[in-house]
């Protein structure tokens, strides 16, 4: 089965190759951050803490409900602008609703994703205005991150170790693919 076909769901006749790739992308960055919004979802599941669950499973949904959309209406314009509006609040809210920076192990990074979907599928002025959304809210999160308390995810200092370093390794690893998948396909 070609993978390519399957995904043409929101692609136009009349789209060029480079629209195309463009819808490929969107549909890859909602699926990969689906995959880690499940990670996620199960992880505070597993640690009893729901309420923050809701925010991961949350993305899910809604990424579903994007793609649903783009593949009935064919407006990559509105569903290329919600996939990267959710890929970049929703790590937010999971990290606020965890405690902050250190007992989420900063899963604020997989915001990250948001600004390559924009380097990628819109306008270089977009892409300035998604970064300066990413930088501000990251600049907040430190400011209020003390007061970050609410449901604390209370796990070992080494749990927390591995919750950074899996984020990391993870989200480099998400960008690099996406980054070799757009270059090989231009």
């Amino acid at each position: 089965m070609d993978i390519n076909k399957l995904l043409a769901f929101g692609d136009k006749p009349d789209d060029s190759q480079d629209e195309k790739l463009k819808h490929r992308f969107l549909i890859y960055i909602g699926t990969l951050m689906s995959c880690g919004g499940i990670l996620w979802g199960s992880i505070c599941a597993y640690f009893n803490l729901l309420i923050p669950a809701i925010i991961p499973y949350g993305y899910v949904v809604l990424t579903i409900l994007n793609l649903i959309y783009f593949a009935k209406s064919k407006n990559f314009k509105v569903s290329s602008f919600n996939q990267i509006l959710i890929s970049m609040l929703l790590p937010f809210f999971l990290q606020w609703s965890l405690g902050g920076f250190e007992p989420s192990g900063a899963v604020m990074l997989w915001a990250l994703l948001s600004i390559v979907a924009s380097l990628t599928i819109s306008k270089a002025t977009s892409n300035i205005k998604w970064l300066a959304i990413f930088a501000i809210l990251t600049l907040f999160t430190g400011f209020i991150d003390s007061s970050l308390d609410t449901f604390k995810l209370d796990v070992p200092h080494n749990i927390r170790t591995v919750f950074f370093v899996v984020n990391i390794v993870i989200i480099s690893g998400i960008i690099f693919t996406l980054i070799i998948y757009v270059l090989n396909n231009r």
